[in-house]
């Protein structure tokens, strides 16, 4: 089957690069004709710079990737799914507000499709191999993570005010994602914030702790105004990965 890449941007051509491994058919779809003809250039393949508006129609049985910028996610997707697209790899966050992405979530229903958001971190090497570890240990007792991310690299990135305001969803939900993936979405949470950042004035520290569905004690921190990285601490009985 082809799959659509749609978007001539990094995420695009990173993931032209599995498809290449993979070795599947593929067409990829830009936007506009200097971005097309510069991806192009810079990995040596054919993009379509009509863009996916302008298709005269899709194969059947076609799926899709999207990479577009934050904000055109969603719009793309419900093009894709109106189009009768039925399976998408959809790049995270797939939207930038909870009401866009229920709509998204509708729509994924309406047209008994398949929409999968970007969230692949659920998929390294690594993560696999804790729970096989994990698993072997008795099940997990506790879990922190840390999503500080790197202000001053962040803050001349130059994207919009719309992104910046929503960067914790935007990039920061990747190990916010994963340490959920390993303890189960919340069952009971204490949030807390404070500070403030030029590109992110509503707050520049966060902690919390809570009890996951299952019943793991978890706990977070993320200083964007201080020094750090992302990471994720599982605990068992035996060790500390």
């Amino acid at each position: 089957n082809l799959i659509y890449l749609v978007g001539t941007g990094y995420m695009a051509a990173e993931y032209l690069k599995v498809l290449k491994v993979l070795d599947v058919k593929y067409e990829v779809l830009g936007n506009t004709l200097s971005s097309s003809k510069l991806f192009e250039q810079e990995n040596e393949t054919v993009v379509n710079a009509n863009g996916l508006s302008k298709l005269e129609c899709l194969e059947n049985n076609a799926m899709a990737i999207v990479a577009v910028n934050s904000e055109k996610l969603v719009d793309v997707c419900t093009e894709l799914l109106g189009s009768g697209v039925k399976r998408i790899l959809l790049e995270k966050p797939g939207g930038l507000s909870f009401s866009t992405l229920e709509r998204l979530n509708k729509l994924q229903d309406i047209k008994k499709a398949n929409v999968f958001v970007g969230y692949n971190r659920r998929y390294y090497s690594s993560v696999l191999e804790a729970e096989k570890v994990i698993q072997q240990d008795g099940g997990l007792l506790s879990c922190s993570f840390d999503f500080t991310e790197w202000s001053d690299q962040v803050s001349n990135l130059g994207k919009t005010k719309e992104v910046y305001n929503t960067w914790l969803i935007g990039n920061s939900s990747h190990v916010i994602d994963l340490g959920f993936h390993f303890t189960g979405l919340p069952e009971e949470i204490s949030s807390f914030y404070s500070g403030t950042l030029p590109w992110h004035p509503a707050s520049s520290t966060f902690s919390g702790a809570g009890v996951s569905q299952r019943g793991i004690l978890f706990n977070y921190t993320a200083n964007r105004d201080s020094a750090g990285r992302w990471g994720v601490e599982l605990h068992t009985k035996k060790r500390k990965l």
